[in-house]
């Protein structure tokens, strides 16, 4: 997830959520078909990832992304269990790992008890509004996204891919703004996730991302790359 505040304010044409509404409003019936096909495809492949249009453990998607990320970046403070996992609903918020400077992998141990699901933004973007006046970041062009080059395995078995992240893809207003020092984020664009509960042992899961695309130069540095895995220990239920 790139939060980068190191902008040129360059000119950028960018799509808004009004042509993300009437693009889904233009699908043709047998484009729809094909996406309810591919979506059917996804969940018997993956029936532990919660559906896309779902209302899992008490929220729809877009909420998980505002709680993760309102979490993240220190907006909300979420008391931490036994584990020192933030929790709501029982669903434990992995650590996002941003990437370090030198690029070298980044990893997490994570402990936690049989029978809590868990919930993480995979990729994605947040844009700001400024406090001097600068015009406010734009959403992205969607074909930043479909282009993705993507991976996300659970002991090996492929999660989410290239063939159905735009499925568990959310684009949302911060409502209200997350403060800053000199500017506000107020939207995000990206992929998440919500799993089911792990049974009791140890599990690796392991996140390779990279944009095709290059980025508009006021969102940072042209390619952003994330190669994460989270070593997960299961205990048996308390």
């Amino acid at each position: 997830m790139n939060s980068s505040v190191n902008h040129n304010h360059g000119t950028q044409t960018f799509t808004s959520l009004f042509s993300l509404i009437l693009t889904g409003g233009l699908l043709s019936l047998a484009g729809g078909a094909q996406l309810q096909a591919g979506l059917a495809e996804t969940l018997h492949k993956n029936p532990n990832v919660a559906p896309p249009d779902s209302v899992s453990y008490g929220k729809s998607y877009d909420q998980w992304e505002d709680t993760y990320l309102r979490w993240v970046f220190g907006a909300s403070t979420i008391e931490p269990d036994a584990n020192g996992n933030a929790v709501v609903n029982n669903v434990v918020l992995l650590p996002f790992l941003f990437p370090a400077a030198d690029e070298t992998p980044q990893s997490a141990d994570v402990t936690m008890t049989g029978g809590q699901p868990f919930m993480m933004t995979l990729y994605g973007f947040v844009g700001f509004s400024y406090a001097d006046g600068t015009p406010s970041d734009e959403f992205l062009d969607l074909s930043l996204f479909q282009t993705l080059e993507i991976k996300l395995t659970l002991d090996g078995v492929t999660l989410i891919d290239g063939d159905n992240a735009m499925q568990y893809f959310s684009q949302i207003p911060f409502e209200p703004p997350i403060p800053g020092d000199s500017y506000s984020s107020i939207w995000f664009q990206g992929i998440g996730v919500v799993h089911t509960a792990l049974p009791p042992g140890a599990h690796t899961l392991r996140l390779d991302a990279k944009n095709t695309i290059p980025i508009p130069p006021n969102f940072g540095d042209p390619v952003f790359e994330l190669h994460n895995t989270w070593n997960i220990t299961v205990q048996a239920g308390r």
